[in-house]
């Protein structure tokens, strides 16, 4: 065979190659980018940044070189640290331990919360009503439809006081692209989940629990409370004057807030028996006075 044919076959092979190429490049089987074999819709998961995972010790560094202000403690402060970072799309939910001077150890920590573009840098600090003290993150929800889940806190709205238990949502704003506090009612950010005694010409005491999953079977969460008030009198606990049960069930309904309030109707019972499956040994659970 001359020299001559064999460039002739193999310019032929290397149109036909050319040729399947084309043809594969639209089916998805021909990739060149460094992406290939991940997950577009990836991008679309919240997932909460793990400093152990080396691809999120990049972002988190990003993150704390950003917040390098934030992090600086002040005249009220001790020290600041990032505590937590959620992730959706380009949005951070970025979470800030702060030490206030003036308090005990034990009461002494208070949170900010941020919206981060990790894109552009840009910072939106999330603003709570209340101060949310010694907070602890609950599971995410999801209250309506929306692209991502919810983040749930619960926190004292202060210390060394008489306190009472808050829960806020941070929900994702697709439209705005960042993160935001959901309102509750229409001026409220917050559930009122729990009570320290309350001190006036009665001592009122409350025993309360809450959850947060689907209370009224439409497919969404919803989030119910349920609180035993034990009135009695200021010089003596064991003189009981009245005890009440009421259960509150907060839901979002066509894009608006709903709250119900139950004492002594059938749904009452529901919500009781809902709230304890998760909580069998509360005191509402295990005695019931309605």
């Amino acid at each position: 065979m001359l020299a001559s044919d064999f460039c002739e076959i193999a310019v032929a092979m290397t149109k036909t190659l050319l040729r399947i190429a084309v043809l594969c490049v639209p089916m998805g089987f021909v990739c060149f980018s460094s992406g290939c074999g991940k997950n577009p819709a990836a991008k679309d998961e919240f997932r909460w940044l793990d400093i152990g995972v080396s691809a999120d010790a990049a972002a988190l560094g990003r993150v704390k070189s950003a917040f390098a202000g934030e992090l600086r403690p002040d005249e009220s402060t001790l020290a600041r640290k990032i505590v937590r970072v959620g992730v959706f799309r380009n949005a951070a939910l970025v979470a800030v331990d702060a030490t206030a001077r003036d308090k005990q150890e034990k009461w002494n920590h208070f949170f900010e919360f941020y919206n981060f573009d990790m894109s552009s840098g840009a910072k939106l600090r999330l603003k709570l009503q209340s101060t949310a003290w010694l907070v602890n993150f609950q599971k995410l929800a999801k209250f309506e439809p929306g692209p991502a889940p919810e983040v749930l806190v619960s926190y004292y709205d202060c210390t060394e006081c008489e306190a009472v238990t808050l829960l806020s949502a941070f929900r994702f704003d697709a439209a705005a692209n960042r993160w935001q506090p959901r309102l509750w009612t229409e001026s409220h950010d917050a559930i009122l989940v729990d009570s320290d005694p309350d001190l006036g010409e009665f001592l009122a005491s409350y025993e309360c629990v809450f959850s947060v999953r689907d209370f009224d079977g439409d497919g969404w969460d919803d989030v119910g409370v349920g609180c035993r008030r034990t009135e009695s009198e200021m010089n003596d606990a064991q003189k009981v004057r009245s005890v009440q049960d009421t259960f509150d069930v907060s839901s979002y309904r066509n894009g608006q807030p709903q709250n119900r309030v139950f004492k002594d109707e059938p749904a009452a019972e529901r919500a009781r028996q809902i709230l304890c499956l998760e909580n069998p040994k509360h005191a509402l659970c295990t005695a019931k006075t309605l």
